[in-house]
């Protein structure tokens, strides 16, 4: 007896759906845009304040 492999189908989301899915979309994207910069803020603070620190270490 042969086995059959039973794949679920993928249905395309309904347009009642479709709101609901974009603003998830737009609010992830803007979660990861405030993220990078405040993560490149970051960066920049530590990379400040190691080279103060630097400046301040020599004689």
């Amino acid at each position: 007896m042969a086995h059959l492999s039973r794949t679920p189908i993928r249905t395309p989301p309904t347009a009642a759906l479709a709101p609901a899915i974009s603003a998830v979309q737009k609010r992830t994207l803007t979660v990861l845009l405030v993220s990078q910069v405040l993560s490149g803020l970051g960066l920049a603070a530590g990379v400040t304040v190691a080279g103060l620190l630097a400046g301040g270490a020599t004689p």
